[in-house]
C-alpha cells in the first residue's frame, strides 16, 4: 500500500498489528521526519520543499534535536495493544529501519536487542532454561562462537552413535555456524565433518544432492542455527534455504543448534508479528518450508510408553550465544 499521507500510515500499522490494536497518529516531527515529501506544500516562504524549519547553525531539512542526540533519531511510537496490558513498541529511526518489540527483555531479528535491561534479558534466559528441562531440550549459555565451538566438540566427543559406526557431524552451510570452525575444532577427536554445501545448485544433478543426502543419514550429529527462538516453549524456528535443509535438524540422532541472543523472542505473538512484518516488507521471506522444533521427537504410540527418537532426533542441544550480557 503507497502511503500518501498520515491516514495510509495509520491503515499500514494496523494491517500489520492484527485487529485489536489501537493505533494513534504520529506526532508532527515524527510525521515529518518519516515523511517529509507530504509536507512540501506546509513549507514556510523562503524554506525548501519538505524541509522542517531548523534553528540557525543547523542543516535544512534536519528535525531539532537536543545536543548531543542523533539528529534521526527523534521519531518513536508507542502502540499499545488492548487487553493483557501487553505493549508493543514501533520505532523508526533515522535510516527507516524498524524494529517491533513486544514485552520486556525482547529481542529483535537482526541483532536489535529490545530495552530490557541486563537482569531482564537473564531471567529470560533462565526462563528458556525451565522451559527446555521437561522435554529433554538442554539449553546451554555461552559466550563467543569459540566457547560453543568447544562445547559441541565436548559433546560429539561425549556422545556414542545410536546404531554404531563411525562418528560424523552434518553441519548446516550457515554464516553463523561456518564461523564456529567446527571443521577444524571436531578434527582434534578425528571426527569428520559433513557438509551440505552443493556448488553451482542450478546445475546440480541428482547425483550431487544425492551425496550430500547420504552424508546427512551417515551423520549421529546434525548442527544447524535457527532464525528465532521462542523463549516460552523452547521452540526452535528454521526457514529452508539453499544449503541449509531439514533433514540436518531431522535425521541425526542428536540436534545442535547455535543461536544468537539476539534471535530470542519472548512468545508465539511476538514471533508471528516478526513473520508478518517481514512478509510485508518482502514478499519473498517465507520460504517453502518453516519448521517449528521444541525439543526432541517423542512417542507413546506404543502401549503408552514415552520414547524419544522414533520420528527424529532423540535429544536437542541448544548453545545461546550470550556476548557481553
Amino acid at each position: 500500500m503507497e502511503i500518501n499521507n498520515q491516514e495510509d500510515f495509520l491503515q499500514t500499522v494496523r494491517k500489520a498489528l492484527g485487529r485489536g490494536t489501537k493505533v494513534e497518529p504520529l506526532d508532527e516531527a515524527a510525521y515529518r521526519t518519516l515523511f517529509p515529501s507530504h509536507l512540501n506544500a506546509a513549507s514556510k516562504p523562503g524554506e525548501g520543499k519538505g524541509n522542517v524549519a531548523s534553528k540557525p547553525g543547523e542543516g535544512k531539512g534536519d528535525v531539532a534535536s537536543k545536543p548531543g542526540e542523533d539528529k534521526e533519531n527523534n521519531a518513536s511510537k508507542v502502540v499499545e495493544e488492548e487487553g493483557d496490558g501487553a505493549s508493543k513498541v514501533v520505532e523508526e529511526e533515522g535510516g527507516g529501519v524498524s524494529k517491533v518489540l513486544k514485552g520486556e527483555g525482547a529481542c529483535g531479528p537482526n541483532g536489535s536487542e529490545g530495552q530490557g535491561s541486563m537482569s531482564e534479558k537473564l531471567e529470560l534466559l533462565e526462563a528458556l532454561k525451565e522451559k527446555g528441562a521437561p522435554i529433554n531440550l538442554y539449553v546451554s549459555l555461552v559466550p563467543d562462537k569459540a566457547a560453543a565451538a568447544w562445547a559441541i566438540r565436548e559433546l560429539a566427543a561425549e556422545k556414542s552413535t545410536e546404531w554404531g559406526g563411525e562418528k560424523q557431524v552434518a553441519v548446516w552451510d550457515h554464516p553463523l555456524v561456518n564461523s564456529l570452525g567446527l571443521e577444524g575444532e571436531l578434527a582434534k577427536e578425528k571426527i569428520p565433518v559433513a557438509g551440505t554445501l552443493i556448488p553451482d545448485l542450478v546445475d546440480a544433478g541428482t547425483e550431487d544432492k544425492k551425496k550430500v543426502y547420504n552424508k546427512v543419514v551417515d551423520s549421529f550429529m546434525g548442527v544447524t542455527s535457527a532464525d528465532y527462538l521462542v523463549a516460552e516453549t523452547g521452540t526452535l524456528v528454521n526457514r529452508t534455504r539453499p544449503h541449509q535443509p531439514r533433514m540436518v535438524s531431522l535425521v541425526p540422532s542428536i540436534h545442535v543448534a547455535v543461536v544468537e541472543f539476539s534471535r530470542v523472542l519472548t512468545d508465539f505473538h511476538d514471533l508471528y508479528t516478526h513473520l508478518e512484518r517481514e512478509q510485508l516488507e518482502d514478499p519473498n521471506a517465507l520460504t517453502r518450508s518453516l519448521t517449528f522444533i521444541t525439543g526432541p521427537s517423542r512417542t507413546g504410540d506404543i502401549e503408552l510408553v514415552m520414547v524419544n527418537g522414533a520420528h527424529g532426533p532423540r535429544e536437542v542441544h541448544l548453545y545461546i550465544l550470550t556476548g557481553e550480557l
